[in-house]
């Protein structure tokens, strides 16, 4: 099979058997050109200023008759290897081809439905054509440009043949995207590194992009470095201000001083004022202050004196400076000034942001929410202080720079990314969603970092000097850090599920859950120490790992170290579809300009919207603070329809959020006080199903719990029977298929559903 652009495009989008597919991947990685021009289809498909192709489009590979004849491989061959260099050549026909085809693809695995409106409202039609048309129409049948839109090559179907026979054939008619590789035409260009010849480079790609680049970046840093050298002057002046910046910045990192009056303000600065002119000069000899002691406010200087601003130059005349200034520490009291005028300003900008450091050190370990970026600044952080009576918290939005106490806690809604500030200086990034809370050091614990309890989300947490060691624990497992070196880093990745409990303990309120946590070595190395919660007699495991390495414990079984095969996705990114993206911008806008207090009441309204995705976030961060409302009712997201695509997002959040006990037994209390008369049924069916419990009926179960009149039984029915089978045969819960539901009664029958792999299945049920 030959590497052309048609080639490519349908194997981009899966229509080609698995044994050409295989080949045109193994062509793919072998030459570069094709990598660049399919690397260049994704971009130009997710670039939303290139504009589309006018209807009325005449020129050669514009026009919609020819688009047509090429994606439905019927344009004849002397012209086909013009209409890819076309393709080629200009990224708007390249753009509107890929998403042709890749909707025509999709149009192939998922059938159109019609609803019996339209089709009663085309029976009205009358079949007699319009006597009169719009003048737009007239104008151009009078100027003879007037063409058609039809398929050029595709034969029509024969009036006088039999309208059921032509109705059945005319899905598979016009179905010509999927066909065997030996039926594609081995014409059009070869997407080799030769295709320079046919097509000039600059439209394809270059491997030589990049030095172009650099060339060019190099020559506008060195115009700019001789238009600012000659705008500064003298080299003495340059080495002047040098050390000017350099003073500049001492002082910046220093504490505030308080200097003499003389070293305040410039000579030139004093010969200017006008109002002092005939006043006298201050005596060199500054008179003998009393420095108050440490636990006071910083000491004000005399009427006469103007204190000095913190990371200001000092005088003009740097190499004859003034008397020694006199340093005064910096109080705790002036620190917590600074964080309340933080929490009382509203989300920190791209200017707040470059100024932010961390406070002062604490005697008792914090948490501080410090954004290194502008798009991390735009992230909505949630603090929550929990009532020990009631065990129930009260959510406020955070501001940058705001402090988190022991026994807050801390929560990142998903679709997010910013960096937390763990005292003494380990840097905490929020890989999609986190929950978080600071503990207090144990008394017993020989480490001096701090003891963080981590109960859901994925994070990278990055080293520093001075901060070489972190504890966790996480759901029962006492996890302890130590970094090799300051720069090294980690990944932690939190995962519960629920796991088999018996039917009367399930009737009862009883849920119970098993939690995954694993560690990565993302950059130098680390030593861990893992205590069990659940084995108090069993001794911890120590261990080092690399770069490229991982460990993995779970609740119940031995630790398993492991080398990591593929860099995980979230890694790099919290969000895999742009659409989220944009969601979540959306998200963090409207939660920004909510009152702090009002978080609750602002979920609420954004979990009644009709954008799919930001309910979806919406609903996700709902069930992180323990609001389990609006999901199982009538109007709740797992029976809205349009929520179809974040059904299963949405119960893998349901399902962490769940690991925590309190959080379960609220979720009971809510699911019988919102469905009294279902509340057994959801909880049936989301409870996983261990093997002996499907052999004794609850296969039969979950197979009757198909057809149930409630889209959110049928959507935890499928779910549990694509996990215990991987198959879920057509079976699509929101438009309830009767076609589908016989060829799960007849696996049934013949007890298919059963767990393929013993070691996948999860633990019986404890008596």
């Amino acid at each position: 099979m030959r590497l052309t652009l048609r080639t490519l495009l349908a194997y981009r989008d899966g229509v080609l058997d698995p044994k050409d597919a295989a080949v045109l991947e193994a062509k793919i990685q072998e030459s570069s050109t094709a990598q660049q021009i399919s690397q260049r289809i994704e971009q130009d498909m997710r670039n939303r200023k290139i504009a589309p192709i006018p209807v009325d489009a005449r020129e050669f590979g514009f026009e919609a008759n020819r688009v047509a004849e090429f994606l439905d491989d019927t344009i004849p061959t002397e012209t086909l290897p013009e209409m890819e260099r076309q393709c080629l050549e200009n990224s708007m026909l390249l753009c509107e081809i890929g998403c042709c085809h890749q909707i025509l693809s999709r149009a192939l695995t998922i059938p159109a439905t019609i609803p019996n409106s339209l089709r009663q409202r085309v029976r009205n039609l009358t079949s007699q054509p319009i006597s009169h048309s719009g003048n737009l129409t007239r104008i151009l049948e009078n100027h003879g440009q007037l063409r058609r839109f039809d398929p050029a090559n595709v034969p029509l179907a024969n009036a006088n043949a039999n309208p059921s026979a032509n109705r059945s054939d005319s899905r598979e008619s016009i179905s010509s995207l999927k066909i065997p590789g030996s039926e594609l035409r081995p014409s059009g260009i070869e997407l080799n590194d030769g295709l320079g010849r046919q097509v000039p480079e600059y439209l394809i790609g270059s491997d030589r992009t990049w030095m172009k680049r650099a060339a060019s970046v190099s020559l506008l840093l060195v115009a700019l470095v001789l238009v600012g050298a000659y705008a500064i002057g003298p080299i003495g002046r340059v080495q002047a201000l040098l050390k000017k910046a350099d003073r500049s910045n001492s002082a910046d990192q220093a504490i505030p001083a308080v200097v003499p009056a003389d070293a305040q303000r410039p000579k030139e600065e004093k010969l200017q004022d006008k109002n002092k002119v005939d006043a006298p000069k201050p005596q060199v000899d500054v008179p003998k202050r009393d420095v108050p002691p440490a636990d006071e406010s910083v000491a004000q200087p005399a009427p006469t004196e103007e204190p000095a601003v913190p990371g200001e130059a000092m005088p003009g005349d740097v190499e004859h400076s003034a008397s020694p200034a006199t340093i005064i520490a910096e109080t705790p009291s002036k620190s917590s000034e600074m964080d309340k005028g933080l929490m009382d300003k509203g989300p920190a900008d791209s200017s707040d942001l470059e100024t932010l450091q961390p406070g002062p050190a604490s005697t008792s370990p914090r948490m501080q929410w410090l954004p290194l970026t502008k798009e991390s600044g735009a992230s909505i952080v949630l603090q929550g202080t929990v009532d020990p009576q009631t065990n129930v918290a009260s959510w406020v939005r955070m501001n940058a720079g705001q402090f988190v106490e022991v026994g807050q806690r801390l929560v990142v809604p998903p679709l997010q990314r910013t960096e937390i500030n763990i005292e003494p200086g380990l840097r905490w990034l929020s890989a999609s969603e986190n929950a978080l809370e600071l503990l207090p050091a144990k008394e017993t614990s020989s480490m001096q970092g701090p003891r963080i309890a981590f109960t859901s989300g994925k994070a990278i947490v990055f080293a520093a000097p001075g901060a070489l060691s972190l504890e966790l624990e996480c759901h029962g497992l006492g996890i302890t850090i130590q970094f090799a070196q300051p720069d090294s880093s980690m990944a932690v990745e939190v995962i519960t599920s629920l796991v088999p409990v018996e039917e009367a303990a399930l009737a009862g309120g009883k849920l119970e859950t098993s939690s995954v946590v694993r560690l990565f070595s993302v950059e130098g190395e680390l030593k861990y120490t893992i205590a069990r919660g659940d084995f108090p007699n069993a001794p911890s495991d120590q261990g080092t790992l690399s770069v490229g390495q991982y460990v993995q414990v779970q609740t119940g079984k031995e630790i398993a170290q492991k080398e990591l095969k593929e860099t995980p996705t979230w890694f790099r990114s919290s969000a895999d579809r742009p659409i989220d993206q944009l969601a979540i911008a959306d998200f963090q806008k409207v939660m920004s300009e909510c009152p702090a207090n009002e978080i609750d009441a602002e979920l609420q309204k954004l979990t009644g919207r009709r954008q799919a995705e930001m309910v979806a976030i919406a609903s996700r961060t709902r069930m992180m603070l323990g609001d389990y409302s609006q999901l199982f009712s009538t109007d709740g997201v797992f029976n809205r329809k349009d929520l179809r695509i974040h059904w299963q997002t949405l119960l893998g959040q349901l399902v962490q959020s769940l690991g925590l006990e309190p959080n379960r037994a609220r979720f009971i209390e809510r699911i019988r006080e919102d469905l009294p008369g279902r509340a057994n049924s959801i909880l049936t069916l989301l409870v996983p199903k261990s093997q002996s419990q499907l052999a004794a009926g609850a296969d039969k179960l979950l197979v009757e719990s198909l057809s149930s009149s409630f889209v959110d039984e049928r959507i935890l029915a499928i779910q549990q029977l694509v996990s215990i089978t991987n198959k879920s045969l057509g079976y699509q819960p929101d438009k309830n298929p009767t076609d589908t539901i016989p060829a799960w009664r007849k696996a049934l029958s013949k007890n298919e559903i059963r767990y393929a792999e013993p070691k996948t299945a999860p633990k019986e049920p404890s008596e």
